[in-house]
Order: C-alpha cells, then sequence, then structure tokens
C-alpha cells in the first residue's frame, strides 16, 4: 500500500509539473504573438513616416524642377479610375515622366479597420492613398483648401501609433470638420476647395496646426478613422 501510494504521488507531480509547463508555453506563445503584432504595427508606421516624407520630396521636386503649379498637380493613382493626363506628364504624380512616386502598400490586414463606420471588409480603392482638399486649422490659411494624402478605415492601433509620433499620444481625436473634395484633375484650371465651411481642428484644437494625424471622421458616427499628410499648404 505504501508503494502505491508513492506511485500515487509521484503521478500528482507529473501532473502538476505538466500543467505548469503547459502554462508557461501557453503565456509564452501569447506574449510572443502580441510583441510581434506590435513589431509589425510598428514597421507599417515607419514606413507611412518615410513614404509621407518621400511625397514631400518628390512633391518639392515637381514645382522647382518641373515648374508644376499648386493647381496643376495629378494625384491619382494609374488606373483607378480617376487618372487623366494633362497637358505634360510632368505633372503626374505618380508617372514616371512626372513624379515617379511610387504607390504605398496598403494590403497588410493590420492596417484596416474592420467591422465599424462603415469599414466593413477592404475598401474598394484599398490599394491607393488618395488626394483631397480639406481645411486643417492653422495650416496654411484657413480659408483655403490643403492637399493632403488620404486613407480611411485605418486600424485602430496604427492609428495611435502613428499619433504617437507626431505628438498626440495614444489617443485618436474625434473632429467633425471633415468637408473635402477629391483632388480629380482633368485639365481645367479650377481648384477644387472643400464642399463644405467645416475646418479641422475646430472640434478637435490638438489637430490645430498639425499637417499629419489620424482622427475619427464625425460622420459614420464618429468610427471611421481617416488617416492625413498635408502636401501642399495654401
Amino acid at each position: 500500500m505504501k508503494q502505491s501510494g508513492n506511485v500515487l504521488f509521484l503521478i500528482l507531480i507529473a501532473i502538476l509539473l505538466f500543467a505548469a509547463l503547459s502554462y508557461a508555453i501557453t503565456q509564452s506563445t501569447r506574449s510572443n504573438g502580441d510583441g510581434a503584432n506590435k513589431e509589425k504595427i510598428e514597421l507599417i508606421t515607419s514606413r507611412l513616416f518615410q513614404w509621407f516624407a518621400l511625397a514631400d520630396s518628390t512633391v518639392q521636386r515637381m514645382r522647382l524642377v518641373s515648374n508644376v503649379p499648386i493647381d496643376g498637380f495629378d494625384f491619382n493613382v494609374i488606373g483607378s479610375g480617376w487618372y487623366d493626363k494633362c497637358s505634360d506628364s510632368s505633372c503626374v504624380f505618380y508617372d514616371h515622366r512626372g513624379g515617379d512616386m511610387p504607390k504605398f502598400d496598403f494590403r497588410d490586414e493590420a492596417f484596416w479597420l474592420n467591422g465599424s463606420g462603415a469599414c466593413t471588409g477592404y475598401p474598394s480603392s484599398y490599394n491607393e492613398a488618395e488626394a483631397h482638399v480639406v481645411r486643417i486649422k492653422n495650416v496654411g490659411h484657413d480659408d483655403l483648401g490643403d492637399v493632403v494624402l488620404y486613407r480611411d478605415c485605418v486600424s485602430l492601433e496604427v492609428c495611435r501609433a502613428f499619433n504617437r509620433k507626431v505628438g498626440l499620444g495614444n489617443v485618436i481625436p474625434l473632429d467633425s470638420g471633415n468637408e473635402r473634395s477629391q483632388y480629380n484633375f482633368v485639365g481645367g484650371p479650377e481648384f477644387p476647395e472643400p464642399s463644405g465651411t467645416g475646418i479641422i481642428g475646430d472640434t478637435a484644437t490638438e489637430l490645430a496646426g498639425k499637417k499629419s494625424f489620424c482622427f475619427f471622421d464625425g460622420s459614420h458616427g464618429g468610427q471611421r478613422t481617416v488617416l492625413i499628410h498635408t502636401i501642399i499648404e495654401r
């Protein structure tokens, strides 16, 4: 009976050790998974900053070297359905004869907000940043629209990581002043001013003076995220 008791005791210890080992492995796996996802978010954010910096230098080069006026850029992606060359391809942002700007690859699932604010699934134009004209308080003249690269339905993690880098902290502000017009240059001289009088930074004052940020658009119940980078101030 004593020997049998010792065997049962050893079996019980083995079971407890196995359970402890399984728990440790599970926690380690979860930790590694979170770390890997965090690294991916940081990588995406760093790539966004590099791409925006390249966009800035590309616009400056086109204005200085090719003498492209502010209202003469074509920021539409070739094949997007909006693309229409101006009289000289030197004004086309993404054309190799113009800015020769590479597209940003937005296809990583970690980039997208899915399931709220009309952001279910991938947007139809998921692989491009659109050019819009919006008003941002204290960026350029408040009565004039600024040209921005615009991407909606951004994941909360990417939004927060981006805002941390621009000094907004770990928050995503909500602002309702987001009237905009798509910069759809078709060879005409008209500059597409924003469709309304709203100005970003009136409601969320922390956005005033910021050229780059991520925020909750006031439309769609305030659930749609929008990433903005200003490339031309007016």
